[in-house]
């Protein structure tokens, strides 16, 4: 049976890369729910204004 030496050495570095990927995919989750919570509050406070007063609106 025949064993790479350096096989351990890129598994090391392929669990590196995979760390970074979750950290980026992390990232771009975190930024995704912001941006829909504003947009939802943006929406939650359109509605709001048209409950309140809806001879204003055209």
């Amino acid at each position: 049976m025949r064993v790479n030496p350096l096989a351990g050495a890129r598994a090391g570095a392929h669990q590196i890369g995979v760390a970074k990927k979750d950290e980026q995919r992390d990232e771009r989750l975190a930024a995704a729910l912001r941006e829909n919570l504003r947009r939802r509050k943006a929406q939650a406070r359109e509605l709001s204004d048209v409950a309140k007063d809806p001879h204003d609106q055209p």
